[in-house]
């Protein structure tokens, strides 16, 4: 059997996709309480836009909708990027009241 590598030996790879997927089900959805196809909607849309709002590491320091089509040679002060997230991070995690442990 010949064991292939994402992103290097396979032409067409989802697995970045599904990281992104891993990301948003972990650190969003799993932590709320959704009771209802319309409040999946809500949170799948406020996820996303959070996810592609804030500094990635994996992008040096930017956000996602600002690393799209750029490079890094004109990137800003990354480690300028990642301290701001890291502050906003904190109030936003000070404002957010935690669900019960979800039955797994």
């Amino acid at each position: 059997m010949k064991h292939r590598r994402a992103l290097a030996d396979v032409h067409c790879s989802n697995s970045m996709i599904e990281i992104i997927n891993k990301t948003i089900k972990y650190n969003y959805l799993y932590r709320k309480d959704i009771s209802d196809g319309e409040q999946l909607k809500e949170v799948m849309q406020w996820s996303v836009e959070n996810f592609n709002g804030r500094p990635h590491v994996s992008q040096r320091g930017l956000t996602p909708n600002k690393r799209k089509g750029t490079c890094y040679l004109t990137e800003p002060n990354i480690s300028g990027n990642i301290k701001q997230a890291i502050t906003k991070r904190k109030i936003q995690n000070a404002q957010f009241v935690p669900v019960e442990k979800l039955d797994r």
